[in-house]
């Protein structure tokens, strides 16, 4: 059963020993994911289920990750942080199947040596929502593809009819920051971004999904985001449910939209 869904950004700057003074000018997004964890605690996961825009992607494949060891680090951005999960091959080959059948491309990719390397779109998030467990749940990293917007859709549903089997307790977490083009001295997309990100939180808070699915797509492609396909299959994951949304946070001080959102449902 899915027990807690979320939207999330992942920055590398919000990990203290990266942001360090800047770690100030992102209090709401920080406040916004340590109240997240408080919630995700509450509902106690057996695993998390984590779509990121950073991890293997294909332009004709839904990638889902696992391997014997799942293991990332901040390392290249000048961190120590570090995480080692167990992950979750059953939810992982289930979703793979039930793809198949509904005539989806999705494989399970793992990398050399039998390790999955967690990528920043995973563990920025997971930093802060892992606070508050006193235990490690598995993990299962998705990556999204080149394929239409209905398919992204669609693949959330096929995941929403795979979990709906199960009773693993599972967490959805769509990972991805909105427009990268907010700053309009540095991109002429500027004015774009802030349209697409303003539709975008407006539509969370009213949920309105139909409104999120049909957004121009020529205001996507300038606002230069990298969370809108996330967004897509974590809302065909809640297609069907009665869903009271909240956007806990909004802001972007460094020119890229991050939105912290909560799902009930």
């Amino acid at each position: 059963m899915i027990t807690f869904s979320c939207f999330v950004p992942h920055p590398p700057i919000i990990i203290p020993d990266i942001g360090r003074d800047e770690l100030k000018k992102v209090n709401d997004t920080i406040s916004a994911l340590e109240k997240l964890a408080d919630d995700l605690a509450d509902f106690e996961p057996e695993t998390i289920l984590i779509i990121s825009p950073h991890g293997l992607l294909d332009p004709a494949v839904f990638a889902l990750g696992f391997a014997n060891k799942m293991f990332g680090d901040l390392g290249s951005f000048g961190s120590q942080y570090s995480l080692e999960l167990p992950g979750d091959y059953k939810l992982a080959n289930d979703i793979v199947e039930t793809s198949r059948k509904n005539d989806f491309r999705a494989e399970i990719i793992d990398h050399q040596n039998d390790i999955y390397y967690l990528d920043h779109g995973v563990l920025v998030p997971l930093y802060y929502l892992l606070e508050k467990l006193d235990y490690k749940p598995e993990v299962l990293p998705i990556g999204y593809s080149g394929s239409s917007r209905a398919a992204h859709f669609s693949f959330g549903q096929t995941i929403t009819d795979v979990i709906a089997n199960s009773d693993k307790r599972v967490a959805i977490v769509a990972s991805g920051d909105l427009s990268h083009n907010l700053i309009t001295e540095r991109n002429s997309g500027g004015e774009s971004g802030k349209i697409f990100d303003a539709a975008i939180v407006e539509n969370i808070k009213n949920y309105n999904p139909s409104a999120i699915i049909n957004i121009d797509e020529e205001l996507q492609k300038e606002a230069g985001e990298c969370g809108y396909r996330s967004l897509l299959i974590l809302l065909g994951i809640l297609d069907g449910e009665k869903v009271r949304s909240q956007v806990l946070s909004y802001e972007a001080p460094w020119g890229v939209g991050y939105m912290v959102a909560r799902f009930d449902h």
